[in-house]
């Protein structure tokens, strides 16, 4: 799962200089939705874990990396967010 990671990363990249470069506003929903289908399974698994068990014990020493993993993807939101915006206008 770790080289699917790298070379998705890799192809994010470069697709996003691209898209910055064009401004087209569908190709950058095109890279929204590819992070939120690759985020997706994960984002399920972790939320189900919680739902379990909302004290975390069964988390482990994960349990640890809860908090930044949720600062994390709000960071990539408000990526999204902000450059979204430069897109659109």
């Amino acid at each position: 799962m770790g080289f699917a990671f790298v070379a998705f990363g890799l192809l994010f990249a470069e697709t996003s200089i691209l898209v910055h470069k064009s401004k087209n506003r569908l190709s950058w929903m095109g890279l929204l939705i590819s992070w939120a289908l690759l985020m997706f399974p994960h984002a399920l698994i972790g939320i189900t874990f919680v739902l379990d068990d909302p004290s975390t014990t069964n988390l482990g020493i994960s349990a640890y990396a809860l908090p930044f993993a949720i600062v994390w993807f709000f960071i990539v939101v408000l990526g999204f967010v902000l450059s979204g915006k430069e897109v659109m206008h």
